[in-house]
């Protein structure tokens, strides 16, 4: 949910969640178009990183939201990472290599096929554990990323699809 903060704790398998924020308290409509002060507040959250020297990483979908997020780092000119699950030969595929390819990112496919555990216990596991069904599929991600020393990770955001993000990140 929008503001919600959920932490997982791997050594213990324990999830916790709290509202640190209330949203929506009130709503004001803009004054005029707010699409600089969204891109100038999306430049500034992402510019310490950028400016840290800091790799990034980045779960890339075929969806505008993280190819929104990813954008703002190629704009600034981040030592910028993708990976990405799929399944070969769907539109989506071809779609994020592209998208990849524009954002001069260094681009990570994982066939879901072969990357995605077919350990059932352990995927039930991970379902179980995630509340949504998303996290199993950022799992690998955050390991790939993870493994190979990107500073920084962001993934999960659902920035079309509810106001607020589920974003995961770790330096």
């Amino acid at each position: 949910n929008p503001g919600e903060l959920v932490t997982y704790r791997p050594d213990t398998a324990h999830i916790t969640r709290r509202y640190p924020e209330t949203y929506f308290a009130t709503y004001r409509e803009p004054d005029g178009d707010p699409t600089d002060a969204i891109w100038d507040a999306l430049v500034s959250a992402a510019r310490p990183d950028v400016d840290a020297g800091r790799s990034v990483g980045i779960m890339l979908s075929e969806g505008f939201d993280s190819r929104l997020i990813a954008g703002v780092y190629a704009h600034l000119g981040a030592d910028l990472h993708t990976f990405t699950h799929a399944t070969p030969g769907t539109a989506g595929t071809e779609i994020v290599r592209q998208v990849a390819d524009r954002l001069g990112s260094t681009h990570t496919f994982d066939h879901l096929e072969t990357g995605f555990p077919s350990d059932l216990p352990d995927l039930r596991r991970q379902l179980a554990l995630a509340d949504n069904l998303h996290v199993p599929f950022w799992a690998p991600g955050a390991h790939h990323f993870r493994t190979t020393g990107v500073d920084v990770t962001t993934t999960g955001y659902a920035l079309d699809t509810t106001l607020g993000a589920h974003a995961l990140t770790t330096s």
